[in-house]
């Protein structure tokens, strides 16, 4: 999970722009008609930071999507809705804000899904970068069998500018039997829950773990060469863990290498236990690109 800043055109400024453009279209009396109802709703939306426990459906916009939805889906060149949506998907990021599984997301998502949100189909505090396999995890869904909403939005919690997630790995530290995906401790309870809801509906623990046994192993067969080379072990963790800061605290990257030296006896397994054997440990020369 990453915290992203709003998108710089207003939500409600872009809103106005698309109600003026579309004056002299084929649909110039419908959106003459609901442009303040529609407005109102967005600044709603904003007030609300897009939760939709309080937000509602909008009876005129579901009725008649098809004005709505076609902004989105066929934006004309040049106009406002059309230059804002490529910018939004200039391809800029490195991990996923949603997951922060690395690799640049290629898709805009939809916090409050079009199908249910017409009217916010354009909306740019509605939209944000996702990856495809948190798209495919995510669909339509929005609230849990207790009406609670079930995912964190990238602009409007800020929770997220700090680490969320911490991995408990299992021994034996050469082979463990578990890596569990948990929260940081200290969470507020309404926000540690919301959390684990995000976490299951994108089913990030499976995916999570996935990644991080290469990683340990990878890690293991490093500090061998640390170790042989006589490096400070835990001076080049640290090293990764500042590298990886800067691309996103909750990158899965950074929640590994900040877990791992938040664990004492793991690290000093891996300062000063006993290490599996490696064939290939160090380079043939000092020369080795």
């Amino acid at each position: 999970m990453t915290k992203l800043d709003l998108p710089k055109k207003g939500s409600v400024e872009l809103l106005k722009e698309i109600i003026a453009e579309r004056a002299k279209g084929v649909n110039a009396k419908f959106f003459a008609r609901v442009g303040d109802d529609w407005t109102e709703r967005v600044q709603a939306f904003i007030d609300a930071a897009g939760n939709p426990e309080v937000i509602k459906q909008w009876d005129e916009s579901l009725a008649n999507p098809t004005p709505f939805l076609t902004l989105y889906n066929s934006p004309a060149d040049g106009h406002a809705h059309q230059i804002v949506l490529s910018a939004m998907r200039e391809k800029k990021l490195q991990i996923c804000p949603s997951c922060g599984e690395d690799g640049t997301p290629h898709t805009l998502d939809h916090y409050l899904p079009k199908t249910d949100f017409p009217h916010f189909s354009v909306i740019p505090a509605n939209l944000s970068p996702m990856c495809d396999i948190c798209q495919g995890h995510k669909l339509a869904e929005t609230l849990d069998k207790d009406d609670l909403r079930i995912f964190i939005h990238p602009y409007f919690d800020q929770f997220v500018e700090n680490r969320v997630l911490r991995i408990v790995v299992g021994e034996p530290y050469e082979a463990p039997h578990s890596f569990e995906l948990m929260p940081m401790d200290g969470l507020e309870a309404d926000l540690e829950a919301l959390l684990l809801r995000h976490v299951a509906g994108l089913k990030l623990q499976p995916r999570f773990v996935h990644f991080v046994k290469e990683m340990h192993g990878h890690l293991i067969r490093t500090v061998a060469n640390m170790r042989a080379l006589d490096q400070n072990v835990v001076h080049q963790i640290r090293s990764f863990r500042k590298l990886e800061a800067g691309r996103g605290k909750n990158g899965w990257r950074h929640i590994y290498f900040a877990s791992v030296l938040k664990d004492g006896d793991l690290l000093d397994w891996l300062v000063n236990g006993q290490l599996p054997e490696f064939i290939d440990t160090l380079p043939d020369s000092d020369n080795e690109d």
